[in-house]
């Protein structure tokens, strides 16, 4: 039956693609359609030599060999998330996607880097691959068509979160499609923009921004509770003029609960409060809430002053707690949705982080003299320089352009 729905899928591609319908996306990415990158950094990034780009965003050939090979036969769902979400390699199509997704993320700064229409041309065939097979749109959806959340989607029915849960088969496959799109427009959309494949593209990645939860309470996780998508296709789909007043009126709002959700002494309301996976959850929500700054001052919002000392404080309690994890039991310890276990943390021992690691170089960039920035940077030169190339996260090497816009500064 699979096998069945597939060749119809491919059938209605050869429709598609031979008589383009009208699209909510345009042929190409736009300057206005970037969402996460300031003006005056991307200025610096494009100003620096090519050998300089290499230094932190080169991707060798392994990327490429691993998209072409993820995308024979790409899943045509998720499905078998826990709440914890600790048991990925029992889930259908998760490692699969989950790797296709963090070689994407390489491979797009690799292509804003080079250039090289080769590579630019496996990137957008293993896409195509994805969106003809219509990979992932048979997992669970968990919103109407207004986005509204389906009750009959549940997650942390058990408190040590091994309940199956379909909220978490959704927000995954959603999130990461969205973090696809993020890369695919800053970087492949504008190659080739005339090749039938981006109709396809394009197309499959719409069915997925009807699908995101419409966003109202704003939290950490899930691109800051689908605000991240919100934003996007605002720019994707309005008038340049339009497009920016909407967006800096969200923004505007998103910054005054930021506020209250970076408290005091630095840390992150319900995220350094997570027992053992506290330092995830903060590192994670630091990252998050960094990235919604820089978007701020991409369309020229001010931050305010408070708001920047306290992410200072929240870069320290990171450093601080990745160096000795007993330095956050006084805050995991409150174990909201976790297990606390005195002085320990799970935890990558290295910085090498292939998820989140971007705003270890925005904040280099932002704070240059604060000493947490310059123990951050320490700690990265015992890395390869390219590891910024990457980042799960986000979609695509966002670290890369600030290391890059940092050197040159």
């Amino acid at each position: 039956m699979e096998e069945i729905i597939r060749c119809m899928t491919r059938l209605v591609t050869v429709i598609v693609v031979s008589f383009p319908l009208c699209l909510s996306f345009p042929a190409a990415a736009d300057n206005y359609a970037n969402l996460f990158v300031p003006d005056e950094v991307l200025s610096l990034f494009k100003s620096a030599p090519k050998k300089q780009k290499l230094k932190y965003c080169k991707t060798g050939k392994g990327s490429y060999e691993r998209v072409k090979e993820y995308s024979v036969n790409p899943p045509y769902r998720i499905l078998g998330y826990n709440s914890r979400m600790d048991n990925e390699n029992e889930v259908e199509g998760a490692v699969q996607f989950g790797n296709f997704v963090i070689s994407f993320s390489t491979i797009y700064i690799d292509l804003l880097t080079k250039g090289d229409e080769a590579r630019q041309q496996i990137a957008l065939d293993a896409l195509y691959e994805w969106a003809s097979g219509s990979a992932l749109l048979a997992t669970k959806s968990c919103v109407n068509e207004q986005g509204i959340a389906d009750r009959n989607c549940t997650s942390w029915k058990q408190p040590d979160g091994q309940d199956p849960s379909d909220w978490m088969d959704y927000n995954k496959t959603q999130i990461d499609v969205m973090h696809l799109a993020y890369g695919y427009y800053f970087t492949l959309a504008s190659f080739k923009p005339m090749d039938p494949k981006h109709v396809v593209i394009k197309n499959w990645f719409d069915e997925f921004f009807k699908r995101n939860r419409r966003p109202k309470d704003v939290s950490f996780g899930l691109d800051l509770n689908y605000y991240w998508p919100k934003l996007f296709s605002i720019l994707l789909q309005k008038e340049e003029v339009s497009a920016k007043a909407e967006a800096r009126e969200i923004l505007e709002f998103l910054l005054s609960e930021l506020d209250g959700l970076l408290l005091d002494d630095g840390s992150i309301k319900d995220r350094t409060t997570r027992g053992n996976r506290a330092l995830w959850y903060h590192h994670s929500s630091l990252a998050e809430l960094m990235i919604t700054l820089e978007m701020a001052r991409r369309f020229d919002l001010p931050i305010p002053t408070n708001l920047d000392q306290r992410i200072q404080m929240a870069g320290e309690i990171f450093l601080e707690g990745f160096l000795d994890h007993s330095y956050l039991d006084k805050w995991a310890k409150v174990a909201y949705r976790g297990i606390f276990t005195p002085g320990q943390q799970e935890f990558p021992k290295s910085i090498n982080l292939p998820n989140g690691n971007s705003w270890f170089y925005i904040y280099a960039f932002r704070y240059p003299n604060n000493p947490v920035a310059k123990r951050l940077m320490s700690l990265l030169k015992e890395e390869k320089p390219n590891i910024a190339r990457r980042d799960g996260l986000v979609g695509f090497g966002l670290g890369c352009i600030y290391a890059v816009a940092n050197d040159v500064r």
